[in-house]
């Protein structure tokens, strides 16, 4: 998390990816999905508090869709709404009835300049 001091992105139990950190005045937040075989993400629902912005998003896993491949939830959080916007990676692998805990699972965020 060093690229975005604060920010997590963790995998819910209840089938959600929820993106947490400090506001920015950027401008607009969004999340772009990155496909992975076997996951898919709804459409992100956007909160911005005084103190905290937190983006929220549904995961479908389908196993016999995976191909393989362990499940992550991969996409970008942007920050504004030109090309030119600050924008993080974020990879969140998913916790799956095979997995070993019973913890959320966090995240590798990195930042991405165009």
């Amino acid at each position: 998390l060093s690229g975005r001091p604060r920010t997590t992105a963790t995998y819910e139990e209840n089938g959600t990816l929820v993106i947490t950190g400090p506001p920015t005045r950027a401008g607009k937040i969004g999340f772009l999905p990155d496909p992975t075989p076997g996951v898919e993400l709804g459409k992100p629902v956007v909160e911005v508090g005084e103190d905290a912005f937190f983006v929220t998003i549904p995961v479908q896993y389908s196993p016999s869709d995976s191909l393989g491949q362990e499940p992550v939830a991969r996409g970008l959080l942007t920050f504004g709404d030109e090309a030119t916007m600050t924008s993080y990676q974020i990879s969140v692998p998913l916790k799956t009835t095979e997995g070993s805990d019973d913890s959320s699972r966090e995240e590798d965020i990195e930042e991405t300049r165009p």
